[in-house]
């Protein structure tokens, strides 16, 4: 069973490349801030302003930079709440008492509930796989375009592995990426996604119950997972924001 991983709430003031690394040390891709109102943290927001930046001195800027500067309002759920409110706002939500709720862990918490069905209707076959040798920052950049929750499919034709926001995070913020970014060398950046990319831990078809789906999901705490066909080709991906969608019936 998966559990909630709360980070923090972290002090008013702490830099975007703290938290970032606190996300890291902690594997979950959510934190609170302390104070009213009530702001969250995502991997998506730090991926996304790294992504928008125009230069490595850039990018370097926004690490340094007040985290609540990216944070944003987020609203206070009960228990009955948190499947509307996630599929009214996308990424996670408070619960009373000061914990996060995710899609995976409310999805964990209602297996029993998912039909009897397969994930064949709601794949998003939208989605394109990234060449292994694109760069990082465009790799990220069309993970955000297709979004995809910052994670990264990559392959050619067929996947053969996946780029985490997690995973991102680690490499962004090392030590050698941060002190290449502060002398304004790019080179730390044209490194290929592929450098980064992990092995796709098992295999979801559109013939995948939605439940063993799940399975695989919570098991490896990816909120998107690669769905492939015949001689696993890639059809598209699946997303567990759709789960908690078929939780509606």
């Amino acid at each position: 069973m998966i559990v909630r991983n709360t980070i923090g709430p972290l002090a008013r003031g702490t830099s975007v490349l703290d938290a970032a690394k606190s996300m890291v040390i902690n594997e979950s891709p959510y934190a609170l801030l302390e104070g009213a109102p009530l702001k969250m943290i995502d991997a998506i927001q730090i991926l996304r302003a790294i992504a928008s930046s125009n230069s490595p001195i850039e990018m370097a800027e926004v690490l340094t930079s007040d985290v609540e500067d990216l944070a944003y309002e987020v609203p206070t759920v009960s228990e009955d709440e948190v499947l509307k409110a996630l599929l009214i706002k996308g990424g996670a939500v408070a619960l009373k008492g000061g914990s996060i709720a995710d899609p995976l862990y409310v999805l964990a918490e209602n297996k029993s509930k998912l039909k009897d069905e397969t994930v064949r209707r709601y794949i998003d076959d939208r989605v394109k796989l990234v060449d292994p040798l694109l760069d990082i920052i465009n790799a990220v950049r069309r993970s955000l375009i297709y979004d995809l929750e910052g994670y990264i499919i990559v392959g050619q034709k067929r996947p053969f592995g996946i780029v985490t926001p997690i995973s991102l995070l680690k490499y962004l913020t090392s030590e050698h990426v941060i002190s290449a970014l502060d002398a304004g060398d790019n080179s730390a950046l044209d490194r290929a996604i592929g450098d980064l990319t992990s092995p796709i831990p098992s295999y979801i078809t559109p013939a995948t119950l939605t439940r063993d789906a799940l399975v695989a999901m919570v098991e490896h705490r990816y909120e998107v997972f690669p769905v492939v066909g015949n001689n696993k080709n890639f059809v598209g991906a699946l997303k567990a924001r759709s789960l908690l969608v078929a939780l509606l019936g």
